[in-house]
């Protein structure tokens, strides 16, 4: 077996090990059995089924931010989380022909497989660890108590583009060769928007955690010179990221503003 097959076959044994931890039940239920409770999963089922039928072309959810919900209250979107970071698996199976019920529990079993590829890449590839401290450190990143036991908040589930965006600042505080840094900051703003468009509460907290990343990596004298040269070199396309990132979460913001004001 070649290494990188090796590599996979160890991965593999991991995720499956921790799917079956995590979604058992749904699992052998032949998804007649769904993980959750009846609140939000129901909530955002519905919000992920609105937009699918939004992109659909529904004339009933021809408003994004309007869904058919509150009648006569308007922007209720806004409400809620909106999930758009993730809305796109859900479209895929709806739009292959995957029925509306069991269409969730699939996407739930999509977020649990994302957040495992994710964090093993940024523990194999970003970290350099080997294959077997990689698959443990995914498992737990993906299928801990302290992921599942958020299964009935489904919108604080989805950990990859934290993950994807931890991956992309390594290579890029690593990479000396400006064009590539490029690359590295545009994966750094797409993972960015996407946390905040997936789930608004692991976006602020990111947020605040980058922010104090940075004042410690310019306060610890160990840490300043590499730091310093990293943002002198790759500052610009980290900053055009953000610009973007900050351009793409207008109608976010905007929406969320006037639903505040509202309530």
């Amino acid at each position: 077996m070649t290494p990188r097959r090796r590599t996979l076959a160890v991965l593999a044994a991991f995720w499956a090990a921790g799917m079956f931890l995590a979604h058992g039940p749904m699992i052998l239920s032949g998804l007649g059995r769904v993980q959750g409770n009846l609140g939000d999963p129901r909530l955002l089922h519905y919000v992920l089924e609105h937009e699918y039928r939004w992109l659909k072309g529904d004339p009933h959810h021809r408003d994004f931010w309007d869904p058919p919900v509150f009648h006569p209250a308007k922007n209720t979107a806004a409400y809620t989380e909106n999930l758009i970071g993730v809305a796109p698996l859900y479209m895929a199976l709806r739009a292959v022909g995957v029925p509306l019920d069991p269409a969730f529990p699939v996407w739930l079993l999509l977020l649990s497989t994302l957040n495992f590829a994710a964090a093993a890449l940024l523990l194999k590839s970003g970290f350099g660890r080997g294959d077997a401290a990689s698959g443990f450190g995914a498992l737990l990143f993906s299928f801990s108590s302290v992921r599942i036991a958020q299964i009935g908040l489904p919108q604080l589930l989805p950990g990859f583009y934290l993950a994807l965006l931890l991956y992309a600042l390594i290579r890029l505080f690593s990479e000396i060769d400006l064009l590539r840094g490029l690359r590295w900051a545009a994966l750094f703003g797409v993972a960015l928007a996407g946390q905040i468009y997936t789930s608004f509460y692991i976006g602020w907290f990111l947020v605040l955690s980058l922010v104090l990343a940075l004042f410690w990596s310019l306060a610890i004298p160990s840490v300043r010179p590499s730091a310093l040269a990293a943002l002198r070199l790759h500052g610009a396309g980290l900053a055009i990221a953000i610009g973007m990132v900050g351009v793409l979460l207008i109608p976010f913001l905007t929406h969320s503003l006037r639903a505040a004001g509202e309530v």
